[in-house]
């Protein structure tokens, strides 16, 4: 691809014009992670740049809390629950994950869907079971959440809830920016979340933290191109956020969605993994909804559970450490015998280094770079 080769060139000029200059970015998103990592991105950059992982992966950032209460949710007879294939493997406390077979054992009943529209399908077909969902994602994923308890309410599915997990992308960037442990000089914002969100919602971090934000695609070009901005940005000290995933990331974002989620849900306290409990980063149900809380209806309340010992996911999410810096990596952690969720999820960043750097063989990228 020589349009890659050219961005890659100009990358590596502007850094080399600024020899007392560092710049380190944190990519917010699991995806651009993956995407840096599988096609050797991060083998290309030029000297004095560095990109960190963030807390960017949805499944990772629930605290071994949440899935135990999910595990006790699946433990009720007559429920059946009902997830993502990403969650299946992470442990709760114990080790023990929604795909034991110790679990399947004791009667609990797991299903994996692709949508919560899925969901809803299985409670319509198992009207004397109660279905749950584990609504777990971030600003992407919860319209369709929405979504499923509109449709439910319009046809009185009452037999389905819901596990609130959703977590909003800018009060954690705000909370890691204002830490000040935090050494990066912008953020790679993330696309599929800004075609939900827009621009505005990043607008306080150049404003009150000096720190530009360029909301960037995920194809390798598109990568480089917004590392490009931000450098270009920091070298003018010049602060603000600049969509470079114009085809999918409007000013505005998707109105419709946000006020399809706005019907339903509302901001609230939210614990991450890594981070702790965060002011309004979370999405929990109205007041009028939450007998669509499988929480609240059948009695099973969040309970805070410390992270598997010698774990250093939570350090990872926070931008504190990197994947292969981590003692366990590769060794008592991989994705056959996972320690944390970072080596589970397909957007995990330890998963994405395992397999495609340090712990595996990369992949060999279509734009064979001759260097």
């Amino acid at each position: 691809m020589p349009h890659l080769h050219k961005l890659i060139d100009r990358l590596t000029d502007l850094v080399g014009q600024h020899a007392n200059l560092r710049f380190r970015f944190l990519e917010v998103c699991g995806t651009h992670t993956t995407s840096v990592v599988r096609h050797g991105l991060d083998t290309v950059f030029p000297d004095r740049l560095e990109l960190i992982s963030g807390p960017g992966c949805p499944v990772c950032v629930m605290p071994v809390g949440y899935i135990d209460q999910a595990l006790r949710l699946a433990g009720i007879p007559g429920v059946i629950m009902t997830t993502f294939g990403d969650l299946m493997h992470v442990p709760g406390g114990g080790h023990r994950t929604l795909a034991d077979p110790s679990a399947a054992g004791r009667g609990e009943r797991v299903r994996v869907v692709y949508s919560p529209l899925d969901a809803l399908k299985i409670a319509e077909e198992n009207p004397r079971s109660e279905i749950v969902f584990l609504a777990v994602g971030f600003e992407t994923t919860a319209p369709a959440v929405a979504l499923a308890l509109e449709k439910a309410e319009a046809a009185h599915i009452d037999n389905f809830s819901i596990l609130p997990g959703h977590r909003l992308i800018p009060p954690v960037l705000r909370k890691m920016a204002q830490s000040g442990n935090l050494e990066v000089d912008g953020f790679l914002a993330p696309g599929h979340v800004s075609t939900i969100i827009g621009m505005e919602p990043y607008a306080f971090l150049p404003q009150e933290y000096a720190m530009p934000v360029v909301i960037g695609g995920f194809a390798p070009e598109e990568i480089i191109g917004a590392l490009l901005l931000l450098v270009t940005l920091v070298v003018n000290d010049h602060y603000q956020v600049i969509n470079a995933y114009p085809k999918a990331v409007s000013p505005l974002g998707n109105m419709k969605a946000q006020g399809l989620v706005a019907k339903y849900f509302e901001p609230g306290a939210a614990f991450w993994r890594g981070l702790g409990e965060i002011e309004k980063s979370g999405l929990k149900l109205k007041e009028q909804y939450l007998n669509r809380n499988a929480a609240v209806r059948f009695k099973i309340p969040f309970r805070d559970v410390p992270d598997p010992a010698g774990c250093s996911c939570g350090s990872v999410l926070a931008g504190r450490l990197k994947p292969t810096d981590c003692p366990l990596f590769g060794l008592a952690c991989r994705p056959e015998h996972p320690v944390g969720p970072c080596m589970v999820s397909s957007e995990g960043s330890c998963a994405a280094y395992y397999r495609y750097g340090k712990g595996g063989s990369r992949v060999v990228p279509d734009f064979v770079i001759p260097w």
